[in-house]
């Protein structure tokens, strides 16, 4: 959360925005796809360009500890477990690139990102990120020096200018062998690169930071963001715990870069990088430690006015309370409204099991209420947990915030139960958003009883009052 909010991401969050639209790529040295807080995403495509196959995961011939700085890295821009661990931007459509062998380091990998680089382009890549630099390779034939670092002269630095020439914004680590004058690596020196150094949580840098300048001179990095001991989550044990880096640093920054460029759809990778760095916090005076500081997205996406949101806004499960014990098995369940755009409608469905991973859960239509009725008795004595998903008209889909839970009492529904189930939720439809006309018709589906019944139709408060009851009737077998 901290990582997040120190750059303005979760206030963009509360606003709607997660990246939905939008196409990032990461390029790394590989990816654990089946951890929690990644196993959800959007992943678009996989390409793994060091066994030139389409599995990112760790395959036969990969050093065992392959995934893990991947997996930590996609985690700061995209990941999505609540609770646990929220990226950036979670919604965005992902790109997977495996360029980087750790067994070794040889200029392959240059030529790897390069053609990581056009393979995200030709799929519509809108943010490219990566966490590699180059400078010092095995043996020192192919080393690079200080002069070379001009920007112009190593081949991603060309590489990159080129793909933001083609209107990709390209977020890269400054490196971490600061904190000395010129320390940076490759491609940080690019032209139209946003290179990002590290801060700690009170914005500090770094001391492991790579500073500026160029070997022309020119102000390096760009911006800083949160690049110590950040929460990741980790392909090695499947959990979560910190890390440091300016491998992390930049992930944050282009899941700012991603839910700036769906707020502002229009812009260019270009325009991204200037938004960013013109609004970070000491814009007016760079220098080669934090460049023009602090990444600011608040004031960055406040520089003209921004679109809508694609998704609906974030919303919460209200009732029951989390974890309680319940005295009913037809329980009502609650929650807020997802608010949509003007002139959108938003409509739900409801995920309850037993299990709290979701496993084997049944998913319901609940329409565009806000509360919910289960169609059938749940068991005396089961815990169940609960989801809700919000849809807008254009598919867009958002959970509520966290999950929620409950134990029906084990003396619950001894009058409910039978071989009877209850009637369904009833479909209503009509005007919406209120208000309702007095040519509002209500439908009720019931299914066939073994027995004679009554039903009612009644509108209820959001706090479980009875409003009104409209009608009842006797329900024949």
């Amino acid at each position: 959360f901290n990582q997040n909010a120190q750059v303005g991401i979760v206030d963009l969050h509360r606003q709607g925005y997660t990246g939905a639209g939008i196409i990032v790529a990461i390029l790394d040295s590989g990816f654990r796809t089946g951890h929690a807080a990644l196993a959800t995403r959007n992943v678009l495509a996989e390409r793994d360009f060091v066994f030139n196959d389409d599995n990112v995961d760790n395959e036969p011939g990969d050093v065992v500890t392959a995934w893990n700085h991947g997996t930590s890295v996609w985690s700061n821009m995209g990941g999505y477990r609540p609770g646990a661990l929220v990226g950036g931007a979670f919604e965005a459509g992902i790109l997977l690139a495996k360029t980087e062998d750790i067994s070794s380091e040889t200029p392959v990998e240059e030529d790897n990102f390069i053609a990581a680089i056009e393979w995200a382009d030709s799929l519509g890549a809108d943010v490219i990120t990566a966490s590699l630099v180059y400078l010092d390779f095995d043996g020192s034939m192919n080393d690079y020096t200080y002069a070379d670092l001009d920007g112009d002269t190593t081949p991603l630095a060309i590489a990159v200018d080129m793909a933001v020439a083609r209107g990709i914004c390209m977020v890269n680590a400054v490196g971490n062998f600061g904190p000395g004058a010129g320390s940076l690596w490759t491609p940080a020196d690019a032209d139209s690169v946003l290179s990002v150094g590290a801060v700690d949580s009170v914005g500090v840098v770094a001391s492991f930071s790579s500073h500026g300048p160029t070997a022309d001179g020119r102000v390096k990095p760009e911006v800083v963001a949160r690049g110590r001991s950040n929460y990741v989550a980790n392909a090695g044990t499947g959990g979560y715990g910190p890390a440091s880096g300016t491998s992390f640093s930049a992930p944050v920054t282009a899941g700012a870069a991603a839910l700036l460029k769906e707020a502002h759809p229009n812009w260019s990778g270009w325009q991204l990088r200037e938004a960013l760095r013109s609004s970070a916090n000491h814009a007016g005076a760079p220098d080669n430690s934090t460049g023009w500081g602090l990444v600011r997205l608040g004031q960055a996406l406040a520089q003209a006015p921004p679109s809508n949101p694609l998704v609906s806004r974030p919303f919460s499960l209200q009732l029951p309370d989390r974890g309680v014990t319940i005295p009913t098995a037809a329980p009502t369940l609650v929650w807020e409204h997802s608010q949509g755009n003007p002139g959108d409608v938003v409509s739900y469905r409801v995920v309850l099991g037993t299990s709290p991973t979701f496993a084997g859960a049944d998913t319901f239509a609940a329409g565009i209420d806000s509360t919910w009725i289960p169609p059938m008795f749940l068991a005396p004595g089961a815990t169940y947990h609960w989801q809700v998903l919000a849809s807008n008209l254009a598919g867009w889909e958002r959970e509520a915030l966290r999950p929620g839970s409950f134990t029906v009492s084990v003396s619950a529904g001894v009058a409910e139960r039978g071989p009877v189930p209850p009637p369904v939720h009833p479909t209503l439809a009509g005007p919406y958003p209120n208000p309702v006309t007095r040519e509002m018709r209500l439908f009720m589906v019931l299914p066939a009883r073994a027995q004679e019944s009554t039903w009612s139709v009644t509108v209820v408060g959001v706090d479980g009052r009875l409003v009104r009851r409209l009608a009842t009737g006797t329900w024949e077998s």
